[in-house]
């Protein structure tokens, strides 16, 4: 970890804005004002936070799957936008008809959230050749979990982004469940043997270190930029809540759940790494509130704000306006 700086408590920044909106997002949930499942990150948070330390919105893509919260709000997409898209209100990004599971914000260079299981793989597939082709100089980064890693289309889009050296970057969040299903009951081997097995660059990384994430990720980011094709991270996280919020977790015992809440959560752990860095508790305490002063001004203007028309639906739909 590098000395006190304000680069690491930018980190810490992201990481506690996606914890204290989904936090709030949750609360809104439980009284009613989410449609639909709410996938959290809990657990996830330093991916994300470590992955855009190395992503250039200027000319970068990423797209996520339905767990997608997370990589919008660390790509930079404002809590207000967001917290309106998932209360359904018209002050979203997409005047509140992408929802939880289908969020977006180009301007930040994320492209698309996604309810389908792999369906975002292809997508940033699409991205890379175009920054390839056009010669930006950009590439594509996305996120998938380890559920998804058995979909053809992923494996398909992992032979072509080798095949092509396209510069594409696959982050596979691997929290060991897909879904209520362990992973290691329907998944045979490993990840990294799959990559390997079609020569892409790869490595495995405990996603609770985020200096671990963020070097591996410049490396995969510098592989890119050079022409050097794709490369996978799988990165290991804790999932510290349900599949969705108000999963009861059944599949899981007392014990799995404890442990992994106290052990892996990505943010007291960062935290203790920055106070043994020269960064004090002050500091920390003043930038949490401000992210919890953040959350509940974007929250408070989404509860506020008009549900969409129908007016709003139809020059979306057919005009495709956004803010």
């Amino acid at each position: 970890m590098p000395p006190k700086n304000a680069q690491n408590l930018a980190v810490l920044q992201s990481m506690m804005q996606i914890r204290f909106m989904e936090m709030a997002l949750a609360d809104a949930w439980d009284a009613g004002e989410v449609p639909g499942l709410l996938h959290l990150s809990y657990g996830h948070e330093a991916v994300a936070a470590a992955v855009f330390q190395h992503f250039d919105p200027t000319k970068d893509k990423v797209t996520a799957s339905h767990r997608c919260h997370a990589v919008a709000i660390a790509s930079g997409m404002p809590l207000d936008l967001l917290a309106g898209d998932i209360l359904g209100k018209s002050t979203g990004a997409s005047k509140g008809l992408g929802g939880t599971q289908h969020l977006s914000y180009p301007k930040s260079g994320f492209l698309m959230g996604n309810g389908i299981v792999g369906g975002q793989v292809p997508i940033a597939a699409g991205a890379a050749l175009t920054a390839k082709t056009k010669k930006t100089g950009g590439l594509a980064v996305t996120f998938l979990g380890d559920g998804a890693i058995n979909q053809g289309v992923v494996l398909e889009t992992m032979n072509l982004a080798q095949v092509l050296a396209l510069p594409l970057i696959f982050i596979v969040e691997n929290n060991s469940y897909g879904q209520a299903t362990q992973s290691d009951l329907v998944t045979a081997g490993t990840i990294a043997a799959r990559a390997d097995s079609m020569n892409i660059n790869n490595a495995t990384i405990n996603g609770w270190n985020i200096k671990d994430v963020s070097e591996a990720m410049e490396n995969a980011v510098t592989t890119a930029r050079n022409g050097k094709g794709p490369t996978l991270l799988e990165i290991k996280v804790a999932r510290l809540d349900g599949h969705y919020h108000g999963d009861d977790q059944r599949y899981r015992s007392n014990n799995d759940k404890h442990a992994a809440r106290k052990q892996y959560d990505p943010i007291p752990l960062y935290i203790k790494t920055l106070t043994d860095n020269g960064h004090t508790k002050e500091e920390i305490a003043a930038l949490e509130k401000a992210v919890k002063d953040e959350v509940r001004a974007a929250i408070h203007h989404a509860k506020s704000a008009a549900e969409p028309t129908q007016d709003t639906l139809y020059k979306h739909v057919t005009h495709g306006e956004l803010l």
